[in-house]
């Protein structure tokens, strides 16, 4: 669920690239950062945006946000649906 969901904000207006570069890099270095294990949403929505753009070493924005604050909210928003979006 994490990896879908920084996939999903983080490929708006953006090249997907490669392993080391673009939204590919991004999701590899949040996959990095916990361990491979990126099924909890809630993880990420307690995550501070600030936090989610230096483990991802991104700060693009979207919107005239930081894609990394649109990603906490979406994982919050999503988390406050209930137990079904926390864990899959």
């Amino acid at each position: 669920m994490e990896a879908a969901l920084l996939d999903a904000i983080f490929s708006i207006r953006a090249r997907y690239g490669g392993p080391t570069n673009g939204v590919r890099a991004v999701v590899n270095r949040w996959s990095s950062h916990r361990d491979g294990e990126m099924n909890d949403l809630a993880e990420l929505a307690r995550a501070k945006p600030a936090e989610v753009a230096a483990v991802v070493d991104n700060r693009t924005k979207a919107s005239g946000r930081l894609k990394s604050e649109i990603v906490v909210d979406a994982a919050n928003a999503l988390v406050a649906v209930g137990p079904c979006m926390q864990m899959i």
